[in-house]
């Protein structure tokens, strides 16, 4: 579940660049959640880093018709999908407002970069250590 998340993650990073539709974050993300039989949460979204915290564009981590245009260099946004086991889409939220949990008790996982478009790409502004996609295969990088 973990390795998938991060792996999940970092496919989602891999297609961003300057004309990139931000839906093809969700797309690949999506895609490799599918591929592990696990559900991206849609309750999670990345968010723009900007002159307030989440603000524009709202990153959605599967496949959607949400418009926001394409990608241009100095945008800087999160992605960060939850990804879930058993398709268990239910929720309650504990009592500190933050922490979510599924009903069943289905496990989660979670992994989260920050991303600035640059002119001919991107760079993660966050955890250069997990941006070893060629290791990636030998196995988790945390």
């Amino acid at each position: 579940l973990c390795q998938t998340a991060q792996l999940a993650t970092l496919e989602g990073i891999e297609v961003c660049g300057p004309g990139v539709d931000f839906r093809h974050i969700g797309c690949l993300v999506e895609g490799v959640a599918d591929n592990a039989g696990l559900n991206v949460s849609e309750l999670f979204a990345g968010h723009g880093i900007g002159s307030f915290f989440h603000g524009y564009p709202e990153i959605c981590h599967y496949e959607n018709d949400l418009d926001q245009g394409v990608m241009i260099p100095g945008m800087t946004f999160t992605v960060e999908p939850v990804l879930v086991e058993n398709f268990d889409e239910t929720y309650k939220i504990w009592d500190d407002d933050w922490t979510y949990q599924t009903l069943t008790n289905a496990r989660s996982a979670q992994f989260e970069h920050t991303v600035l478009i640059t002119e001919d790409g991107h760079e993660v502004l966050t955890g250069p250590s997990v941006m070893d996609f060629q290791n990636l295969e030998a196995g988790p990088v945390w």
